[in-house]
């Protein structure tokens, strides 16, 4: 439909008006959807049930399909309808440039979101491209990238487009200790072990246990010798007083062997 500018009278005046009707009632109610929809964003932002990314990223969706249905109705509308397709590629191309890392990165936020079993679980995450795994939990997940917690309470923030594409098994949490101790013709690598197990059954250390079998044998020569053992935590994160006063513990019920108490990184 072209309208003609020229010798405009009230009856024009009013068909035009008449025409852009529906145009001009589905943008108000574009307007009015967008308003509640924001004041609910900003509700559940302010209560703490999503996070500003989420709240940014929903935004941004939603004002890009409320443009394309006020585009492609006017365009239907008042347009030729080739036109209509050839619009509809242009937009689509524009979307695809200027949000692809949001939209990869939203996508893989969705479909971990339907992935239950790793969220608050303490996980070995296998990163692609990474000779380490990340140990910790999930503690928080945003459109864009989500939260890890190793046992210390420090947080790595991972893509989540990377950790999709992980390798991801449920464990234990636990704090690797290497103990050395100097090797003597009196002491006996059993009677070692006894002391350590009755050690880690101890009083000394209720916020963390151990079991035998965790308990690994590095290295036996004339002069050393070193066991790798792995103590689980009660609760996380582990408060720095708390493996102080472990590492403390264990010196004190080794001092008779001169330990070296070694706290391993995981990273």
């Amino acid at each position: 439909m072209v309208f003609n500018l020229t010798n405009i009278s009230p009856s024009s005046i009013e068909r035009i008006l008449y025409d852009l009707a529906p145009a001009i009632i589905l943008l108000a109610v574009i307007i009015v959807l967008r308003y509640f929809v924001s004041r609910l964003l900003s509700t559940f932002y302010r209560r703490g049930y999503i996070g500003v990314g989420t709240k940014i990223t929903i935004t941004r969706i939603m004002d890009s399909i409320f443009i394309l249905i006020f585009s492609l109705f006017i365009i239907q509308s008042y347009v030729p309808s080739i036109v209509t397709y050839v619009v509809i590629v242009i937009f689509a191309l524009l979307v695809a440039i200027l949000f692809y890392y949001e939209i990869r990165e939203f996508t893989a936020y969705i479909t971990l979101q339907l992935v239950k079993y790793i969220r608050g679980r303490y996980l070995e995450i296998s990163l692609p491209g990474h000779h380490r795994p990340i140990y910790g939990r999930i503690i928080a997940m945003d459109p864009f990238s989500s939260t890890i917690e190793d046992v210390y309470g420090n947080r790595t923030y991972v893509a989540n487009s990377l950790l999709l594409h992980s390798a991801i098994r449920e464990t234990s949490p636990f704090i690797p200790i290497r103990i050395r101790i100097q090797r003597t013709p009196a002491i006996e690598l059993k009677e070692v072990i006894d002391k350590l197990t009755n050690v880690m059954r101890g009083e000394g250390i209720a916020v963390f246990r151990m079991q035998e079998h965790q308990i690994e044998i590095e290295k036996i020569d004339q002069s050393e010798i070193s066991m790798f053992i792995k103590v689980i935590p009660a609760s996380l994160p582990v408060r720095t007083n708390d493996l102080l006063k472990l590492i403390k513990y264990i010196e004190n019920e080794f001092r008779e062997y001169n330990p070296i108490i070694e706290l391993i990184s995981m990273s």
